[in-house]
């Protein structure tokens, strides 16, 4: 597995990892009044790591998960788009679609770039002994068909 491709799999798991203290965060400021921390937390951190995902996933050649996680950012954008426009216009029902949209990304994530990516680092990795051992099975079978062919 190439570098990059190692590299968007970790800012993935990071994400993953870190996504829950945003929560702590905005609970924090529910109770204190101060979102600072969320803001700067969500808004630069955890949007950065997804963009970074995105570019990491993009040199890794992985369309798929570039893709997704490209989709993430435009989220995030939104969501912190309707946390604004709620605030600005007093609209609660909109302000609701921030903690909403923050709900489902990690299952999101997890479900549709961690666990196929991860899946995928596996499978890609170097051969094994056995499937040494069974390619040269097989190409052993072919020469036997092609002398009896021959003779």
């Amino acid at each position: 597995m190439s570098v990059t491709r190692k590299i968007a799999l970790a800012l993935t798991g990071l994400f993953l990892v870190l996504l829950p203290l945003q929560f702590l965060f905005a609970g924090y400021g529910v109770f204190s009044g101060k979102y600072d921390t969320h803001e700067l937390f969500g808004g630069i951190l955890l949007h950065g790591i997804t963009l970074l995902m995105a570019i990491f996933f993009a040199f890794g050649r992985q369309w798929k998960y570039t893709g997704l996680a490209f989709v993430l950012v435009l989220a995030i954008f939104l969501q912190i788009g309707f946390a604004a426009m709620a605030r600005d216009n007093d609209q609660p029902w909109l302000g609701a679609l921030h903690p909403f949209m923050a709900f489902c990304y990690w299952p999101y994530v997890y479900l549709l770039i961690w666990r196929p990516a991860y899946a995928h680092s596996l499978v890609a990795g170097p051969a094994t002994t056995t499937t040494r051992r069974h390619a040269t099975h097989v190409h052993a079978h072919a020469r036997m068909r092609r002398r009896r062919r021959a003779r």
